[in-house]
């Protein structure tokens, strides 16, 4: 007898319920569990039940994709080297999946790298750890795409100059912060936002890049929630939550990478 046809050890009835694709459902909803398996998501309650669960809001796991880690060691460099110690403790916020973000050194090449590659390779993709799944590696310093960011300074024509050295797109980091926005010099903000570039001689093999932008009420505030609705109904792609993402929040998203 598989998992799908016993009967619910444990019940948990929500209020509400976000359910994976996005879709608001109004409770009272009943999410039956079997042996750690989500077996039924239904509006009735079932007859037997051993143990029930109640709460207001009721989320799929949330996606950590930049988190150095949170102990195990005495510095902070060192957090990932013990990855058991942090993927135990993120469920407690409510994070399921997470990339592990690692300062790597000017040669990622020098054995303690080496070792903690290693380590993390035998965790990415576990889900019998009793935590977080590890879905891969957030590198810094060496970086796994061009990014630009939390400038002030570079010109209309410094930014064109530094998208057009790519040909796939390119990443603007933390939008908003430590970044200029002006109706006559553009800056990043500007850039960033743009879907369609004007039919001039500068712009010509510009990729508009991708942008994040932290959504936790203290990087950026929440009176721009107009943007995060234009964002995800005309231009989104992918949404990672990040572990600090408020839910009472009229941002929608913790760290959301938006392709336009």
């Amino acid at each position: 007898m598989d998992a799908s046809t016993r009967a619910a050890s444990t019940i948990i009835e929500a209020e509400e319920v976000v359910l994976p694709g996005g879709e608001l459902k109004k409770g009272p909803v009943y999410v039956s569990i079997v042996q750690d398996t989500i077996t039924d998501i239904t509006s009735t309650r079932p007859p037997t039940v051993k143990d029930v669960i109640k709460t207001h809001l009721l989320t799929p796991g949330f996606i950590d994709l930049h988190i150095h880690g949170l102990g195990g060691t005495n510095d902070v460099i060192d957090f990932w080297s013990n990855p058991g110690y942090t993927l135990s403790r993120l469920p407690m916020g409510g994070t399921t999946s997470c990339l592990a973000t690692i300062v790597l050194p000017k040669s990622s090449s020098q054995p303690n790298t080496l070792q903690l590659f290693d380590k993390l390779k035998d965790v990415i993709g576990r889900t019998d750890t009793g935590g977080a799944v590890l879905e891969g590696i957030n590198a810094e310093v060496i970086g796994i795409k061009p990014s630009l960011g939390h400038d002030k300074e570079a010109s209309e024509s410094e930014i064109l100059d530094a998208l057009r050295l790519s040909k796939e797109p390119m990443h603007i980091t933390h939008l908003f912060n430590v970044c200029s926005f002006h109706h006559r010099l553009p800056g990043l903000v500007n850039i960033g936002l743009a879907s369609v570039y004007p039919n001039l001689p500068e712009y010509t093999d510009i990729i508009p890049p991708t942008f994040e932008v932290i959504g936790d009420l203290a990087h950026v505030v929440a009176s721009l929630k107009g943007l995060g609705s234009i964002a995800i109904d005309s231009r989104a792609d992918m949404l990672l939550f990040d572990k600090d993402l408020i839910l009472t929040a009229t941002m929608v998203a913790g760290n959301t990478v938006w392709k336009k």
